[in-house]
Formats: C-alpha cells, sequence, structure tokens
C-alpha cells in the first residue's frame, strides 16, 4: 500500500486535502480541468504548454485517486467492516465505529458464551478498522472530529450542572417555603384594606403557583430516581439469574419449546433434538440423521418442518446439526460441560419409544467417562429409543449434553459432553451466515452471487455435501455444466446415497449429450429414492430423445402420479411453471 505522504501529492495536485470524499476529488477534477483548458490559452503558446502539462498532472492524480478509493482492498476491507461506503468523511466513520461498538459490545451477548466471542473478536476488527482509517486522514479533519467530541462532552457536563442547579433550587424552596409565607403576610399589614385584598389573591396566586411547580418539580425528580433503580434493578436482577437455580418445572416450562422430534423418512427412524440458535440450527446425534439430507421435524405444539442436514461428523463424534427456516426460535442454551459435578440433578427431555416431550430426571454420575477418545457425561437418567439427541440439561436451564448412548441395565446411560460439539457449533457460525446467503441468491436467480457464496462455505468446510450440490446447481444455471459436474460428484463421493446429486448430474450430461451417462444417474437416483418423481421425469425427457416419445411415457406416468407437473403438461393433464430457485434441476 502506498504510503500516506505519497498519496499525499496526488491531493496537493489536486488542491484539496488528504482524505476527500470520492465526489470532492470529482467535483474538485471537473474544476480545475475547466480552469487549466486550453482554450483560454489560444493566444499565448508558453500558456498553452503549461496547461498540457498541468491538465496531463490532474488527470493522472484523478485516476490515481480514484482507482485507489475504488480498487485499494485494504481500504475497501475495512470500510466493508465498518459497514459503510469507502467516500464519506471521518465524522461518519466515527459515528460508524461507535454505533457498531454498541452493537456489537461483549456485554450485550452476557448470556451467550459463543456470541459473545464472537462479538469480542468483531469488537477487536472494529477498533483495528478504525484506527487504520483515522490514520489516513488529514490533522485538519482530526482536529475538527476532536472538536465536536469536546463540545459533545461540554455539553453533557453543562446538562448535569443544570440539573444540580435545580436541585438545589427545589430544596431551597422546600426549606424557606413556612418563612416566605409569614413574609408575605407582614408585608400585607402595610397596605391598606382594598390593596391588602389584590395583595392577598396575588399572593396566594403565587403560593399556589411555587407550590405547583414545586410539586411537578419534585415528582419528576421522583421519577428520574425510580426509572434509574430499577434499570439498575434490572442489571443486578439478570446478573443474579446467571446463577440461579431454577426448579424441575422451571426448567421444563423454559426448554419444552426448543425440544423437537426429529422424523427420517428416509431410514423410517424418529430420535430427538433441540434448538440452540434463535436462527433455526438444531443440535441432535449423527445416527438419527444417518445419511439423510433433509428430515421432519416436529415441535412441542405440533408444527412440523423440514430441516436441511447442514453438519454430519464421522464416528466416533456423533453429533449432527440441522438447519429450518426462519428465524426467532424459543432455544435451550449451551452451558459449559466441563464444570459439571458428580451427583449434580440433571433433567432429560426427549421422545422415547416417540413419546414426545417425555421428561426424565437423575444424577450426573461421573462428569468425565472417556470412549473412544470422547468425552461422555455418565448419568443415571432414564432413557431408550427415541431419546437419541435429546439434551442434558442442568439446573440452570443449559444444555451441557447430548444423550447419545445407553446400556441394557437401567441407570446407565451417557451423553456426549456439550464441549466436544463447540468446536462445530462455532465452526457452524462462521459458515452459516455465507450458506444463508447461497441460498437466498439462488432463489432470487442471482446464481454468480450465489456461486460465489458457496464458494466461502466450501473454503470453510470442505466435507459440506449440500454446499458442493448447491454449487453444481448455480454452475448448471451458469451454463457451465463440466464444472458443475465436478461438484456433483464430490457430493456423491461424499455421501454416496445423495439421490438428488445423481439426478442433478444426469441432468448436466444430457446438456453436455452424454445421454446414457444420464440414464444410469437417473436410475441410481431411483434406485435410492423409488419416490422420486423428478428423477423418473428426467430419465423419461432422455429416453424421449434417445428412442422416441412412445418409450418415455412409462417414467411420464410415473412422474405424473407422483405430482411433477411437467409429466403432467406432456400428458396433457395440466401445465406448470418450470422450477426455480434451488428446486431439483429438471428439463
Amino acid at each position: 500500500m502506498m504510503d500516506k505522504n505519497d498519496l499525499k501529492q496526488y491531493f496537493d495536485i489536486l488542491e484539496i486535502e488528504p482524505t476527500e470524499s470520492l465526489d470532492k476529488i470529482k467535483q474538485t477534477y471537473d474544476d480545475l480541468i475547466k480552469i487549466w483548458n486550453t482554450d483560454r490559452f489560444y493566444s499565448d503558446p508558453i500558456l498553452i504548454q503549461k496547461a498540457i502539462e498541468k491538465t496531463k498532472l490532474i488527470n493522472n492524480a484523478y485516476d490515481y485517486l480514484s482507482n485507489y478509493y475504488i480498487n485499494n482492498d485494504d481500504l475497501k476491507q475495512y470500510f466493508t467492516i465498518l459497514e459503510i461506503a469507502p467516500t464519506n468523511s471521518l465524522n461518519k466513520i466515527y459515528q460508524a465505529f461507535k454505533e457498531l461498538s454498541k452493537i456489537w459490545h461483549p456485554s450485550n451477548f452476557s448470556n451467550d458464551i459463543i456470541l459473545q466471542k464472537k462479538a469480542e473478536e468483531k469488537m477487536k476488527s472494529i477498533k483495528q478498522s478504525y484506527d487504520f482509517l483515522y490514520e489516513y486522514f488529514s490533522d485538519k479533519e482530526k482536529d475538527k472530529l476532536k472538536n465536536q467530541d469536546k463540545k459533545h462532552h461540554a455539553l453533557n457536563i453543562d446538562k448535569k450542572y443544570i440539573l444540580i442547579i435545580l436541585l438545589f433550587f427545589l430544596i431551597c424552596i422546600i426549606a424557606f417555603h413556612e418563612p416566605l409565607k409569614e413574609f408575605y403576610t407582614d408585608m400585607r399589614l402595610a397596605y391598606n384594606s382594598d390593596q391588602r385584598k389584590k395583595d392577598i389573591i396575588k399572593e396566594q396566586e403565587m403560593v399556589n403557583r411555587i407550590n405547583q411547580e414545586t410539586n411537578n418539580f419534585g415528582q419528576k425528580m421522583v421519577n428520574q430516581i425510580n426509572q434509574h433503580y430499577n434499570k439498575e434493578q434490572a442489571i443486578i436482577d439478570e446478573k443474579t439469574n446467571k446463577v440461579k437455580t431454577l426448579s424441575t418445572e422451571e426448567i421444563v416450562q423454559r426448554s419444552q419449546k426448543a425440544v423437537v422430534v426429529i422424523i427420517n423418512e428416509a431410514s423410517n427412524c424418529a430420535g430427538s433434538g433441540f434448538v440452540y440458535s434463535q436462527n433455526g440450527y438444531i443440535l441432535t446425534n449423527a445416527h438419527v440423521i444417518k445419511e439423510s439430507n433433509e428430515v421432519k421435524v416436529k415441535f412441542y405444539n405440533g408444527k412440523i418442518m423440514t430441516a436441511a442436514v447442514i453438519k454430519v461428523e464421522t464416528p466416533p463424534l456423533d453429533v449432527a446439526i440441522l438447519k429450518i427456516e426462519g428465524n426467532g426460535y424459543d432455544v435451550i442454551p449451551i452451558g459449559d460441560s466441563d464444570k459439571c459435578n458428580s451427583g449434580e440433578d440433571v433433567i432429560a427431555i426427549g421422545s422415547p419409544l416417540v413419546l414426545e416431550q417425555t421428561v426424565t430426571k437423575g444424577i450426573i454420575s461421573n462428569c468425565n467417562r472417556q470412549l473412544s477418545g470422547i468425552k461422555y457425561i455418565q448419568i443415571d437418567v432414564p432413557t431408550t429409543h427415541g431419546n437419541s439427541g435429546c439434551p442434558l440439561i442442568n439446573n440452570k436451564g443449559e444444555a451441557i449434553g447430548i444423550v447419545t448412548l445407553g446400556a441394557k441395565t437401567q441407570g446407565f446411560n451417557f451423553a456426549l459432553a456439550i464441549n466436544e460439539a463447540r468446536t462445530i457449533i462455532e465452526f457452524n457460525y462462521n459458515t452459516s451466515d455465507w450458506y444463508e446467503k447461497g441460498i437466498n441468491a439462488g432463489n432470487a436467480g442471482r446464481w454468480i452471487e450465489a456461486l460465489n457464496a458457496f464458494n466461502k462455505v466450501i473454503e470453510k468446510d470442505s466435507q459440506n455435501v449440500l454446499a458442493y450440490n448447491y454449487r453444481g446447481i448455480s454452475q448448471v444455471k451458469l451454463q457451465d455444466y463440466v464444472q458443475a459436474i465436478n461438484n456433483f460428484d464430490k457430493a456423491v463421493e461424499l455421501n454416496p446415497q445423495f439421490a438428488e446429486a445423481y439426478n442433478n448430474r444426469g441432468f448436466s450430461y444430457i446438456e453436455l449429450g452424454e445421454y446414457n451417462k444420464a440414464i444410469g444417474d437417473f436410475n441410481k437416483a431411483i434406485e435410492i429414492n423409488p419416490q422420486f418423481a423428478r428423477a423418473y421425469f428426467n430419465r423419461g425427457k432422455t429416453i424421449a430423445q434417445l428412442m422416441g416419445y412412445e418409450k418415455a411415457i412409462p417414467d411420464y406416468k410415473i412422474a405424473a402420479k407422483m405430482g411433477d407437473k411437467d409429466a403432467q403438461n406432456i400428458l396433457r393433464v395440466q401445465c406448470a411453471p418450470k422450477p426455480k430457485g434451488f428446486d431439483i434441476l429438471g428439463r
């Protein structure tokens, strides 16, 4: 990056202070070009030559500064972190720094260790960005910013002094109220009777007004004191609540809305899980998910939603992360399993034998059982089939484990220590934003943006099966079929039972004219999932191109019967629009 002094020479040529906004630079450039226009010096060859040289310097300075503002990766990086455009004043940068510092202050996330850690990292990058950008402004701009801060600080001090003076005035009124009335009474005796009557009325009005103003001011002071006390008390209550021990009934009331039943239709089995993020992320066991790419989750109120499988850890770590659409969900906060104690009361909420929202209670038998190098918590809490993936909750309402293993002997069960899954949870926070950006961009038809987002996901998580599938779909939409096939290859390599990836790869082969390979993929997709309507339709289209429409009718009929709109349209049943966004690929 260019040294500040070197950069300053270009601002000097344009006769403006560094660092002005890009708009100011352009305005100054336009003015100087008009001034040094050679047409103005047509009668003087010496001045014309000087104007040409001056114009060249001005053009060079403008080109450099424009390019510097637009393409300088360092500046763009820091302006992006502060969430403002790279053409703002130092005051604007400072205001953005102050606002972001309020939003990302770690104390705002005291109830969530993971978010608090993320806030600390965010604050560090915000401070680093502000410090870096601050150095690239002139001393004049810095002095101006400091003077504004001093005025603001002085104004706050003035408000405090005014409040103190008013409070003193109130005390004086209260202290000397009775003597004032006596003083007014003595004064009345000096007037004649008519005058005294008028004075008595005025005096009474004055006393009433003083009393009213005193009462109003006093009430305002009382209200302010009460508000301050209530805020302080709320902070104390919040801090106290962190260490408060909850009853079993309180824990269940707080937690049950976040516990879900997981229905894996592909393997015809069910388990449990729990929401740990308001953005709809769910923890469960990997063995509940098996090789599925999506499952159904059922909530406490009976609502059923489809959840995408975001992350599945390989043995011996039995953990999977799911994602449902939406946000604002009830959650069970993640605790610290390293702080558990033998003999501590714990409860589990799950769906043993499909008996939903079953609550069982027991104690921790041992906090540190090592199985295959993984830390488990041994518990005597009764669990059985269907409890897998449910939360183990301590007396603070925190999830400190995921119920995983059980023995035939009652009272001899295990929960995976939540800290073993913490690295996966934190990792998911780092990739989930890009994942959602990719999905949203694809559903809006912005395929280049979607492709870039899934590149970021795969860069952070090279084993993310869904990211390879969605990146492949993005490349199909951009007509880059060879690269799309490479991504679908990787998806089926990571998950050989991924029927959708086989279908999507088959569609890509059709676009390249490799019909036999396409039919082979559609056959594999149907073998894995006999209810895959789109695979039947795509196979029918391919057969029709190779052998004619009549040969494709059986596949069209199967697809149409399963509800595929395009198959119904071909068979003259009804018309329907083509799939959009990240719907399964098909012709």
